[in-house]
């Protein structure tokens, strides 16, 4: 298959390709045309991860070649019918272009900014960060005292905390999960239940203890001093990768010196667009 040049608008500034020369073995034929293994895997590139997975079955092969095949039969139609004819068409293909690149570009800078070993390097020099002392606890939110002492009494004469939290628990987030709260550090929770979640040891069962949301029952799963590296390693990705786009993109803005005209742009009319 030939792409050629003349299809592309704006070639004079550059934003067109040399003709493509696609020799790849054809993977699908439909009334009209043909589909190439490079183009099914262009086609691919577009797609996230669960669209791609679903490549790897027969069903998904002849969904996804499937659509490729109408979005090329309706561009056909499309071209026939005149649409992109007018100078915001080609022009805004044009910049579509320059959007594909553009997010390739940030791929690329995403993977560059973080690297194999760039997190764990970052953790490692950045380890005060990370909250020192923190406790993994259950609770029982119970609106009444009474009801708060009778779960007590249950949970000392041998009823399993979570399934009773499943039962009894008024806090609905947590309920669900046997109340099962997660790791929390210092000033996460209310002064009143922090303290006893800090003071007692790991196993220990707390009497019934006042909140301005009730009566809570606390149990204490674990207790560690610092957030173990697979548990921040996803945001520390995030970081390391906004940080080397949006250096990358100050830097390059810096450089491009932009100055506007005012009288053209005042006068665009938006809503006639």
């Amino acid at each position: 298959i030939a792409l050629s040049a003349a299809a592309w608008p704006g070639d004079d500034k550059g934003d067109c390709p040399d003709d493509i020369e696609d020799n790849s073995p054809i993977a699908a034929r439909y009334a009209g045309g043909e589909l190439t293994q490079a183009e099914v895997e262009a086609f691919l590139v577009s797609m996230n991860e669960r669209q791609r997975t679903r490549f790897k079955t027969e069903d998904g092969r002849r969904d996804m070649v499937e659509r490729l095949a109408l979005n090329e039969a309706l561009a056909q139609q499309a071209r026939a019918a005149g649409v992109g004819d007018t100078l915001l068409e080609q022009i805004g293909m044009v910049q579509a272009v320059e959007g594909y690149l553009v997010n390739r570009l940030m791929t690329e800078l995403r993977e560059e900014s973080s690297g194999p070993n760039g997190p764990r390097v970052y953790y490692d020099e950045h380890i005060d960060e990370y909250p020192k002392e923190q406790v993994s606890a259950r609770h029982i939110l119970l609106k009444e005292e009474t009801a708060a002492w009778n779960a007590y009494e249950r949970l000392m004469a041998g009823a399993d905390f979570a399934e009773l939290a499943k039962e009894l628990s008024e806090d609905r987030a947590s309920k669900i999960k046997g109340g099962d709260l997660g790791w929390f550090g210092k000033g996460r929770m209310t002064p009143e239940f922090e303290e006893v979640a800090f003071s007692i040891g790991v196993g220990a069962i707390s009497q019934p203890l006042k909140t301005r949301f009730g009566w809570h029952l606390v149990k204490v799963e674990g207790k560690r001093d610092v957030i173990p590296f697979e548990e921040v390693e996803a945001r520390i990705i995030r970081k390391l990768e906004r940080e080397g786009i949006t250096g990358y993109m100050d830097e390059v803005k810096m450089g491009l010196g932009v100055v506007l005209d005012e009288g053209t742009l005042s006068a665009i009319d938006v809503d006639s667009l």
